[in-house]
């Protein structure tokens, strides 16, 4: 399968992922109801050393430290990509947020509830994070993809776990992030020649997080059915909900960039 038929499968499955996590978290009384439980159940912490790194100015050195990586490997096109999704994913999530999307209120709990979709704090580090495996050579990718996928799982489930967001925002944070990176590879790879592709180190670890994150999704996904009737009690299960979510979002979308991603690096 060509690269360019992987990028853009991964970025409609992104595109999916976004509407999906949307349309069943926010758009249904029911994904609203169980969500509101996940926030019911965290323990609410305003700081957060980790998730207080976002900020505009750390924002703008991570993209200068992404892009300078693949200027002194002379991968000018990969440069474009990591700066681009950087940009790309911060501001459409901004806008989403704040200007296109609305939570209705269809549950006694969301009367007044703001819109939370996508999370901006998961599209910051993903975006950054996601931009990093991209311009690093590609046998080094098996090894910093496992530390992306940890660091991006902590961040996913302190979000969850201090009530910041809701589980939906940060499925449509990564989502977001993957479904640009998809498309801007797409374009990459229409602009670069033919390439005899050799083995990619990476691949195999891809497709263990893709393994861990289907089978996670799937035991967040019984759990999100058993609580919507009711079936389960608030406690362990909720918080194993959030846990499963994250995890599941994190491993699927860094595999399916390993996935996508060429096993040689081209230049142009």
């Amino acid at each position: 399968m060509s690269i360019l038929v992987r990028s853009c499968l991964v970025a409609l499955g992104g595109v999916i992922g976004v509407i999906a996590s949307f349309a069943f978290g926010v758009l249904t009384p029911v994904g609203q109801s169980v969500e509101q439980r996940v926030l019911d159940s965290s323990s609410y912490a305003e700081h957060s050393p980790l998730l207080a790194v976002v900020t505009v100015p750390n924002l703008a050195i991570a993209c200068a430290v992404v892009v300078l990586i693949a200027i002194v490997r002379r991968r000018w096109a990969d440069a474009a990509v990591a700066a681009l999704l950087l940009v790309a994913s911060n501001l459409l999530g901004q806008l989403l947020k704040y200007r296109v999307l609305d939570r209705p209120p269809l549950t006694s709990d969301s009367l007044d509830a703001a819109n939370t979709f996508p999370s901006g704090h998961t599209i910051a580090f993903a975006s950054v994070l996601i931009g990093l495996v991209i311009v690093v050579p590609p046998v080094l990718r098996a090894i910093l993809a496992p530390i992306v996928a940890l660091v991006l799982g902590a961040v996913a489930v302190q979000l969850l776990a201090f009530g910041w967001h809701r589980p939906s925002d940060i499925v449509g944070g990564v989502c977001l992030v993957v479904a640009i990176a998809g498309v801007l590879m797409a374009l990459r790879t229409l602009r670069t020649p033919r390439v005899r592709m050799g083995r990619n180190p990476a691949r195999p670890v891809g497709r263990v997080l893709l393994g861990v994150g289907v089978l996670a999704g799937i035991a967040a996904g019984v759990l999100a059915g058993l609580l919507s009737l009711n079936l389960l009690d608030d406690g362990w299960p909720v918080r194993a909900l959030a846990f499963g979510v994250g995890v599941a979002t994190v491993c699927v979308g860094v595999g399916a960039v390993l996935w996508m991603l060429p096993a040689v690096a081209r230049r142009r």
